[in-house]
């Protein structure tokens, strides 16, 4: 399935919906709790949340763009709608966006809105894709800011990203009962799992048969079925049965070649002539909805997990998923829940202690400001 442009060309903000979501921020900032308690509470809306009543809220964290530093004309929300099928399997391909900027409101470090028109991405079909932009004030180029704490990169860390169905996607998962039953044996508001004691670690890349979690989820699927039939297992399918836990590697997004946001080179390419740039006359960036064609290359990135980038830590790394979609991970984990005999835990191997230095081209200083970080004016 895919968006028509007359479908694409109905998203707007919504005043009153946006205003309910400043609100709430400002009750928060009201409470009589620490800093840190008021930030994490306000960080679990920043992102893009595709809600169930069809509109979907965005938030943004962006200290560096204070509202006394940039005039609100000069940050727009872009937002990408695929109007072709897009193929993920296909290691290049061009596809038709309709592309269109809207106003998002500016709240001290903060940017909110909430949105109607917006699609979003499921296991059979592509969502919008977004991100901010704005104008430089020093430099009068136009710079882009993505989400940091997205659920989707089909296209890597310096592609915009994709707003995605959450609701759909955990309400259809196969092992809603593993978790029912997690719950129904803890007396705690937040089930604890017993710790694993024979974990097996897999690499991605060089365990799966097609590279993919794909390949995976479907090795262990037979897996399970000759396990329940009492079938006798090979010599190497021996080697992935009696454990307790799978740890995953590569699992967050990671390092890529340009190391820089370079619009020309990546994996969501745009034409040069599609470029934003600044209007001399009056001082703010050329905007005007349009239909443009982007150049989508397939991610391949090869790595073991160890250099990620921190940005984007709530998405997958996009090149150990064949599909791009993010069922393909909740397929993966659901198949080893439903194991027989004994449900095999899922471990995320992340050592966010190893992000390499492209982390800091992709979030701001802030982000790492504590008594362990120095920065040199």
């Amino acid at each position: 399935m895919r968006a028509t442009q007359s479908e694409t060309t109905s998203i707007k903000l919504i005043p009153k919906e946006t205003q309910k979501l400043i609100d709430w921020v400002n009750q928060v900032k009201e409470k009589d709790i620490t800093a840190f308690e008021k930030a994490r509470t306000i960080a679990r809306r920043l992102g893009a949340h595709y809600r169930k009543d069809g509109l979907t809220e965005f938030g943004f964290w962006v200290p560096a763009l204070g509202a006394d530093l940039l005039q609100s004309k000069n940050i727009y929300l872009e937002v990408l709608t695929p109007q072709d099928d897009i193929d993920p399997t296909q290691p290049q391909q061009k596809i038709k966006f309709y592309r269109q900027y809207l106003p998002i409101n500016h709240q001290g470090e903060y940017l909110w809105g909430v949105y109607e028109g917006i699609q979003a991405g499921t296991k059979k079909q592509f969502g919008s894709f977004y991100w901010l932009l704005y104008l430089d004030i020093n430099t009068n180029e136009v710079e882009f800011l993505g989400d940091a704490l997205a659920y989707s990169l089909p296209y890597g860390v310096y592609a915009p990203a994709e707003v995605y169905d959450l609701h759909q996607l955990h309400q259809n998962r196969a092992d809603l009962d593993y978790f029912k039953q997690e719950q129904e044996q803890s007396d705690e508001a937040i089930p604890h799992v017993k710790p694993p004691r024979n974990i097996l670690q897999l690499h991605i890349g060089t365990a799966s048969s097609n590279t993919y979690l794909s390949g995976l989820t479907e090795f262990y699927r037979q897996l399970s079925e000759k396990v329940k039939n009492h079938q006798p297992l090979t010599p190497m399918e021996e080697n992935f049965v009696s454990y307790d836990a799978v740890q995953l590697m590569p699992i967050e997004p990671n390092v890529e070649y340009q190391g820089h946001l370079d619009l020309e080179r990546g994996f969501f390419r745009f034409e040069d002539k599609d470029l934003e740039k600044m209007n001399l006359a009056t001082e703010s960036i050329e905007v005007a909805d349009s239909e443009i064609e982007i150049t989508l290359r397939k991610p391949d990135t090869h790595n073991w997990g160890y250099d990620i980038v921190i940005f984007g830590s709530s998405a997958i790394e996009p090149s150990v998923l064949e599909t791009l979609r993010p069922d393909e991970l909740v397929e993966f984990i659901a198949t080893l829940h439903n194991f027989p005999g004994n449900p095999i835990q899922v471990i995320y191997d992340v050592v966010y202690g190893h992000a390499d230095n492209q982390a800091l081209a992709l979030l701001n200083e802030c982000f790492f400001k504590s008594p362990h970080v120095r920065t040199e004016n």
